[in-house]
């Protein structure tokens, strides 16, 4: 199981103590409230593996944290599509992967480590969360997920969805989102809008209205202003 795999883990990928919980009994739990231990994630299919075909992320980033990319890098086929969203395309082949993790090696420091906080495990598929830590410490905006595709013993296909970076645009997104909305079913919301952006466009922009526009104005001027 994946549980078992991941109490031998060495220290350099070591779980918390919460991915410990969700990996030592995940089908006893998913099947007391599904009836199906697979059923939870409508795209995580279970087949028969080995037990070192269950363990190669885990074995992945052991070897990441150690900086052997050789080894690293023998976990996935040789045919392997990697799709690191940081990056605008996937890597596609074991010599374009292992390139990039080469580079990812030279990049960051040697106490640069992953930590696996959980592991869900249904044989052919395997979802990873994890963090990076600097000596022990987490940095921030480091957290991520990981999702890999097995087949014949070897990991087929992985993508990395990792954190935003420090400018967030959840809610910007929301505030977006919520105006339209409002926007949609009380179009005279229109109205003070459209009087603003028409009053910061004479003010600042146009000539027609009250003569220069104020980006015309010399430098000395808004130092009086101001």
């Amino acid at each position: 199981s994946s549980s078992s795999s991941s109490s031998k883990l060495p220290s350099s990928t070591r779980t918390s103590d919460k991915s410990n919980s969700a990996t030592k009994h995940p089908s006893s739990k998913l099947s007391e409230s599904t009836g199906n231990p697979n059923s939870f994630l409508p795209f995580l299919t279970s087949s028969s593996t080995s037990m070192s075909s269950r363990s190669l992320p885990e074995e992945y980033y052991d070897a990441w944290n150690k900086r052997d990319m050789k080894r690293a890098s023998s976990v996935f086929s040789p045919d392997v599509e990697y799709d690191d969203t940081a990056f605008p395309e996937p890597f596609v082949g074991i010599d374009s992967l292992e390139r990039h993790l080469n580079l990812c090696a030279d990049a960051l420091p040697a106490s640069f480590s992953f930590v696996l906080d959980d592991i869900v495990d249904v044989g052919n598929r395997v979802m990873v969360r994890w963090h990076v830590e600097n000596e022990s410490e987490e940095l921030p905006f480091t957290r991520g997920m990981s999702c890999y595709k097995i087949e014949n013993g070897k990991i087929v296909s992985g993508t990395d969805w990792k954190e935003p970076a420090v400018f967030k645009t959840g809610g910007l997104e929301l505030f977006a989102k919520s105006f339209f909305t409002k926007l949609k079913g009380e179009p005279y919301r229109l109205v003070p809008l459209a009087v603003w952006v028409t009053y910061c466009y004479v003010v600042f922009f146009s000539e027609w209205f009250f003569g220069l526009p104020a980006q015309a104005l010399e430098t000395r001027t808004w130092e009086e202003v101001r």
